[in-house]
């Protein structure tokens, strides 16, 4: 008996220990580290992602940026890029400053922050510092794109001249291409006498939204009659009701102020002249895809509008073009200005790739409704050869990979019930953006 419960003991002893050593056994912990990324390409590039050789000193660009990291990662390990001062990181337009990074699954493996410095003679640009997070535990040679908005730190580079944008990695040289160089070249010379001028403002992270901002008669010229139309190209949107004078100067649903322009017909010197109720003075089109604002005779008075329109389908640029009309003065030029907005955003991936793809989407002219089963013949001018795409269901239609350059696109096959659209649109198709047409 007494050697059975030595036997009981001794087995009971070992599975204690076991137990013990089950239990007590835990996943090894990696402290998180300075990893040696690095660099593989730098471009500063155009909205439409084409690398730029040159830009203007006020222009916006996007950096570009691909990175590596050749180790085996752990949740909080981190790499820091050092942004040269020859940028501006602090506008409104590089948005946001903290933003995840994505792999081929959408999954958010990093986050990057920007840290921005004064844009001085001394300072500018900033760090961006990347962290990963548990999914990118145990990913090994993990690569991807990082990119952002930026303007020039107009403190630090050169006009007329060939400048060089340095990016550092861990404080490290060797871990970057060589220095990204550009021309800064002048801005633009606005005419004395220009009488229109529009742009699209900063989004603020605003998605769904476009603003705009229009210099009416920065020439001071004296004007009767005055009509501003205004057509949103890219019938991706419609424009918002105007409000009363008070409420439009918070909703910025068409604001319209009287200002006094100096030498620059672009910029006002004086801004609160007087607030125009423009509620009687603005009709649509029956979509809300135009509008015409009656001023009147306005003599040399200058204006200022202010004005908003909504972006539909989750594009993430819209295009419109405004023209003056006066029936006192033919213009030895047409008076007409055409603005972009774009949704630029930092960011590293995106949910849906359309690089060196063509995305179609046929509307319906009356009730702006997708409509599916439009026929579209897309020839390339390069070598004219061509695709037919239909679209489907949502009214869309996304090519495969037909390369970036210049097309032309005409609908070969109306929907059922339609007639034949007989417009040819040109299209430029990006490397890195594509290009969407909204018909």
């Amino acid at each position: 008996m007494k050697q059975i419960k030595g036997v009981l003991k001794a087995v009971c002893s070992i599975w204690l220990c076991l137990l013990l050593a089950i239990f007590s056994y835990q996943m090894p912990v990696f402290a998180a580290v300075e990893v040696a990324a690095q660099l593989t390409a730098v471009e500063l590039r155009d909205h439409s992602g084409v690398a730029l050789s040159e830009q203007t000193k006020g222009g916006y660009f996007q950096v570009y940026l691909l990175w590596n990291v050749t180790s085996t990662l752990h949740q909080g390990d981190f790499f820091n890029i050092t942004v040269p001062p020859e940028l501006d990181l602090t506008t409104q337009d590089t948005h946001p400053l903290t933003f995840a990074l994505r792999d081929a699954d959408d999954n958010e493996i990093a986050e990057a922050t920007i840290t921005p410095e004064a844009p001085t003679s001394s300072g500018g640009g900033g760090n961006l510092k990347v962290v990963f997070n548990s999914a990118a535990e145990g990913k090994t040679n993990a690569s991807g794109n990082i990119h952002f908005q930026a303007k020039f730190n107009e403190n630090k580079v050169q006009v007329n001249q060939e400048n060089s944008i340095p990016f550092l990695v861990n404080g490290r040289t060797n871990l970057s291409p060589s220095d990204t160089k550009i021309k800064v070249i002048p801005d633009a010379v606005i005419p004395p006498d220009r009488v229109i001028g529009k742009s699209a403002k900063p989004h603020g992270g605003i998605y769904n939204e476009a603003r705009w901002q229009m210099a009416i008669n920065g020439g001071k010229m004296n004007l009767k009659g005055v009509k501003i139309t205004d057509t949103i190209l890219t019938r991706n949107g419609t424009y918002f009701d105007p409000d009363d004078a008070a409420t439009a100067a918070s909703s910025m649903h068409f604001y319209l102020r009287k200002v006094t322009y100096g030498s620059n017909p672009q910029v006002p010197v004086t801004w609160n002249d007087g607030v125009v109720d423009v509620r009687s003075m603005v009709t649509f089109d029956a979509n809300k895809h135009s509008f015409t604002l009656d001023l009147g005779d306005i003599g040399t008075q200058g204006y200022w509008l202010e004005y908003k329109t909504s972006v539909l389908y989750g594009d993430n640029k819209q295009k419109n073009f405004a023209e003056l009309t006066a029936t006192n003065v033919t213009f030895a030029n047409p008076a007409v200005t055409e603005g972009t907005w774009q949704y630029n955003t930092s960011g590293g991936g995106a949910t849906e790739n359309l690089a060196n793809r063509l995305k179609i989407r046929k509307i319906d002219a009356e009730t702006d409704e997708p409509v599916a089963g439009a026929k579209f013949l897309v020839k390339r001018n390069s070598d004219g050869e061509e695709y037919t795409l239909e679209t489907q269901t949502g009214g869309v239609v996304v090519s495969g990979l037909i390369g970036a350059g210049d097309y032309t696109v005409k609908e070969s096959v109306p929907p059922t019930g339609y007639e034949l659209d007989e417009t040819v649109y040109p299209v430029h198709v990006s490397a890195s953006e594509g290009a969407v047409l909204n018909t």
